[in-house]
């Protein structure tokens, strides 16, 4: 006679004999119920069952004795056993052999309800299906805790059921006990990737970046991480979900996946203090979470806000040190209390725990320069640059970016990340790894350094690496004195408003720009969208200054179909006269930006006409008319999409050269029209356009110049340009705002010996840090203009952006370096919800501090989603201690009037000392801007050139006054398809002369001028030793 495997429970009169299947499920229930915990329901079942679970306590003594005895102490001490028990009754079928009174085995006789009892139950099947069954009825933690069950009996694959619990606790919105499932999979299989993967997915969920990254690259060394979780490393301190789990929450109220909310806010959103709110709800909540406080920190220290900064100190848990984003705090602190070497080791910190911050290597950088170690520059500028074109390219990456990301990550001492691109190289057929052996050869190579080194030796070589320089020769942050505040700050004040009014009516400026954009229909071809140019210049040099408007509203493949473009003469009685037509300047291109310059060096300023299409030239006359001279641009046929032109000798020869700055390159961009909610006509869903620069042969014509380096490889979306010597080493450099990708900077550098050129360009954003803001994300960049902000000797540029991305405010640091402070300066709140698009600084009150004007509109009507189509202009008031933008009552009521702002251009159109301004806006007529501003003292300067080009682009003056320095620089560009008037103007304050004139000349020469009065224009000839005051005729 065969014995059951429990005979005393499974012989003929068994309690558990005769059972159908209903009943083992039953029985199945009442078992994990007291396993479980679940008191109440398994009360319910005792009284069945109370003979059955009594042979069980009694035969197995599972019943605890002792004055500390409790049922959840018994649940928990006979959960394994119960475990075990059920399985072994169930693997023998439910009883043992049955034999009737004769001993004959009866056992084919017995049955289970439908199935014969010889039918053994698998009891992970029966398990499974009580899981399921819990789970129908929507008691997702009770068919969690069977997967528990399961994963600790003897089941193969203990990390699937462990997988079911993270599913159901998931379902049940228990998100701390489904991170435990994870947790649980990886002690039991750590070289199982699914318990690292769901890791990963859950912690970047919440928003936990830091964690997240330790359990991809675990992914990395067992070799079989996916491309996307590759990209979820390219940058840990942004946001990035590999799974989105937000649904199972309530999103309108507190809860764990608001953390990563936070960072969409503060990153995609460049919203600071909505971010921050996020994160005082999660604060307040409670309990404290070291990541949620780390991150808080940093935004709170971003804010300057010493009182909420030293409530923070005071309340940060155990465990936030351990986060990069608190160590970004304390640095981001240390930098505003002036202590610039501790910041720098706090930032190394950072980079120890997130080798991806790229803001830490910005903060580097310019608290290297403050401190006058700019000789440590250099690395850390390449590994900026390297990073920020991985974070470019790594999305889209196809084979060799996979290669190139790989090498770059190598050299950067991130190896299984490297193996990773490398694997994803080789699978699309181009890897150096010629074989899959390789790749495995050189993971084991990694895993074999990685050990002997050690992970702490290993991080701090990988910061070294980066940066050049062991960051801990830096003194270590005195965390005890960070709530030890500097001084507050002083703020702006100002003693009355800047004040405009728009006088184009009065002074007979009838025109409105024309481009066939529909504001009333939400139907519209992106050409129509961008605006068209002006041109401030004194095209008959009787003194006043005239205005040259570019015009479109025609179709652009077809050559003059568009509205004329007009020229407006300034009058003697203050008037303007529309004399395009006489003067012969009359072009109906599809106009775009527009350019004065003497290209001839004849004394008297040309017009360039960017096009959609061929651009046109107009060589003046001197007699009040324009020949049109586009056959001197030698390459007729070669049509762009030109959006702004500017004009400045780059080569050194002391003659201009063109610089075309162009947009798309796609014919089908006038076949995609812009409706309503859909916008398949962004410029990123066309080919971009290169960029193109015409050299002067020196016999009129201008042909391509090969003199930038890569120029014909770097196609993009450009819209404004400013060209200047930005940093007053060789000849002129180049800046160009890229719409939506990375910004271009053109370096003149000296020219290879043996070539004709004494200089020639090199693109260097990416390594002087103005390819992209703050943030690191490239942006959809608009308007530019420049200026020294600081008052530091070294030129800034301001960009207007995309609507939602906050403008930039580059400074310059004497090193060369471009720092994004827009937020510092008091720039982020009032452009974030605004379109920006031309935008120009000068003093306008000539307190000596420079100003912004800037237009604003949106491209297409979005007011279904509560963003605002039309907006206003502003006016933004600069001081010592930043900009402050001007409440638009006070400004006149232009500034109150919504409307679609395009392009803005700067003169001083009566010739008062105060600098005037003219718009042109999609809907509605152009403005001339009268700056009635109560205003100080100031200076105006014209410039010609003789051995250097004759307008000399790229000259340097310095105004001195006492103590005070002023420093102005000689444009071309000028921003947003726009041409300012050309002279210089700079507000001395109260003062009433100006005790030194210092100007370098663009071919090296210099002169001093001294004792100048205040409040006249000069013109200033280069080799001249005393300037001569600019009088109109009826002065």
């Amino acid at each position: 006679m065969s014995q059951s495997p429990w005979p005393h429970c499974c012989e003929p009169a068994g309690p558990c004999c005769n059972l159908s299947r209903a009943k083992i499920l039953e029985l199945l229930e009442f078992v994990l119920s007291l396993t479980l915990g679940w008191c109440h329901e398994a009360s319910q079942l005792t009284g069945n069952y109370d003979p059955l679970f009594d042979d069980f306590e009694r035969r197995f003594q599972l019943r605890p004795s002792g004055a500390g005895a409790t049922s959840e102490m018994n649940a928990i001490e006979i959960r394994p056993i119960f475990v075990f028990v059920l399985v072994a009754i169930l693997a023998g079928g439910g009883c043992g052999n049955q034999h009737d009174n004769n001993g004959n085995d009866q056992s084919r006789n017995v049955s289970l309800e439908m199935e014969p009892a010889a039918t053994s139950v698998d009891p992970v099947v029966a398990l499974r299906r009580l899981m399921n069954d819990h789970a129908a009825q929507g008691e997702y933690e009770k068919a969690a805790d069977v997967a528990l069950a399961l994963a600790e009996s003897a089941v193969a694959d203990p990390v699937s059921e462990l997988q079911l619990a993270f599913n159901w606790h998931m379902h049940a919105a228990n998100v701390v006990e489904a991170e435990q499932d994870m947790m649980r999979a990886i002690a039991i299989a750590p070289d199982d990737p699914r318990g690292h993967r769901g890791m990963a997915e859950l912690l970047n969920a919440q928003g936990r970046r830091f964690e997240a990254r330790r359990h991809t690259l675990e992914i990395a060394k067992l070799n079989v991480i996916t491309q996307r979780e590759l990209l979820s490393l390219i940058d840990t301190s942004g946001p990035f979900e590999l799974v989105s789990f937000r649904t199972i929450l309530d999103p309108t109220t507190t809860n764990v996946f608001d953390l990563c909310k936070a960072r969409y806010e503060y990153v995609g959103g460049e919203n600071l203090a909505l971010a921050i709110a996020t994160l005082d709800r999660l604060h307040f909540a409670g309990p404290l979470s070291p990541a949620i406080e780390a991150f808080r920190g940093q935004l709170l220290a971003e804010t300057r806000d010493s009182d909420r900064f030293q409530m923070w100190l005071a309340e940060v848990p155990d465990g936030a040190p351990e986060y990069p984003e608190y160590w970004s705090a304390v640095g981001l602190w240390l930098v505003h209390l002036g202590r610039d070497q501790e910041a720098i080791h706090a930032f190394g910190e950072v980079l120890l725990r997130d080798p991806t911050a790229r803001s830490a290597l910005r903060s580097i950088l310019s608290a290297l320069t403050r401190i006058g170690d700019s000789e440590k520059l250099s690395v850390v500028q390449e590994t900026l640059a390297a990073l920020d074109r991985i974070f470019r390219i790594a999305s889209m990456a196809n084979s060799d970016h996979a290669v190139e990301i790989g090498n770059q990550l190598q050299k950067l001492g991130r190896p299984w990340e490297a193996n990773g691109w490398y694997r994803i190289a080789f699978e699309q057929g181009n890897s150096p790894y010629s074989r899959f052996q390789e790749l495995q050869q050189r993971q084991e190579k990694i895993r074999i350094w990685e050990t002997k080194a050690g992970a702490a030796n290993i991080g701090l070589a990988r910061v070294n690496t980066m940066l050049g320089f062991d960051f801990r020769d830096y003194p270590k942050p005195n965390l005890n004195s960070l709530a030890i505040s500097n001084d507050a700050v002083e703020r702006n004040s100002f003693l009355h408003p800047l004040l405009f009014h728009d006088i184009a009516p009065k002074v007979g400026l009838t025109s409105s720009f024309a481009s066939g954009y529909s504001v009333n229909s939400g139907n519209f071809l992106l050409h129509q969208a961008n605006g068209g140019g002006i041109a401030a210049l004194d095209f008959d040099l009787d003194g006043r200054c005239d205005l040259y408007m570019a015009q479109s509203d025609g179709d652009p493949n077809k050559h003059k179909s568009s509205v004329a473009n007009e020229l407006y003469r300034h009058l003697p009685e203050a008037r303007f006269d529309e004399v395009g037509g006489a003067s012969l300047t009359a072009d109906q291109g599809f106009g775009q930006g527009v350019c004065a310059a003497d290209v001839n060096q004849d004394g008297f300023p040309d017009l360039l006409v960017a096009n959609i299409g061929s651009n046109v030239l107009y060589i003046n006359q001197g007699d009040g008319t324009f020949r049109e001279r586009s056959d001197l641009l030698m390459d007729p046929a070669d049509e762009k999409w030109t959006s702004s032109i500017a004009v400045a000798d780059l080569s050194g020869d002391g003659l201009p050269e063109i610089i075309e700055v162009n947009y798309v390159d796609d014919p089908l961009i006038f076949q995609r029209p812009c409706r309503g909610k859909s916008l398949d006509c962004t410029p990123q869903r066309f080919r971009a356009a290169t960029d193109r620069i015409r050299r002067s042969l020196g016999d009129g014509r201008f042909r391509s110049w090969s003199g930038a380096d890569q120029i014909d490889k770097l196609p993009n979306y450009g819209f404004g340009i400013v060209v200047t010597d930005f940093d007053g080493k060789d000849g002129n450099d180049i800046f160009v705002a890229n719409d939506g990708d990375l910004n271009h900077f053109w370096k003149s550098v000296s020219a290879i010996a043996g070539t004709i050129d004494d200089f020639e360009l090199t693109e260097v954003a990416g390594l002087v840090g103005c390819s992209v803001g703050a943030k690191g994300l490239s942006q959809g960049c608009m308007g530019t203009t420049t200026g020294d902000f600081d008052r530091n000797g070294f030129l800034d540029v301001a960009i207007t952006n995309f609507y939602n991305e906050p403008m930039n405010l580059f400074l310059q640091e004497p090193s060369g370096l471009f720092i994004d402070q827009s937020y510092n300066y008091g720039l982020v709140d009032p452009s974030k919800d605004v379109l920006g698009f031309g935008i120009q600084a000068d003093d306008f009150d000539n307190d000596g501090w420079l100003d912004l004007a800037i237009l604003n509109g949106h491209i297409y009507d979005a007011r279904y989603a509560d963003i605002p189509f039309q907006m206003a202009a502003q006016l933004v008031r600069g001081g010592s201690s930043g900009f402050l933008t001007q409440d638009p009552l006070i400004g006149g009521p232009y500034w109150q009037r919504r409307q679609l702002g395009r392009t803005l251009a700067k003169f001083d159109w009566n010739r008062d000392g105060r600098i005037d301004l003219v718009a042109n806006h999609l809907d509605q007529p152009t403005a001339i801007l009268q700056n009635d501003t109560i205003a100080e003292n100031w200076m105006q300067l014209e410039l010609v050139g003789v051995q250097s080009e004759r307008d000399a682009i790229g000259a340097r003056v310095v105004i001195r006054v006492g103590e005070e320095e002023w420093t102005l620089w000689q444009t071309a560009g000028d921003g947003y398809m726009c041409t300012n008037e050309s002279m210089l103007h700079v507000g001395i304050g109260s003062a009433i002369a100006v005790d030194q004139i210092e100007i370098t000349w663009p071919s090296g020469s210099f002169q001093i001028h001294e004792s100048l009065l205040a409040n006249h224009r000069y013109l200033f000839v280069e080799g001249q030793k005393i300037p001569t005051p600019r009088r109109l005729p009826h002065d």
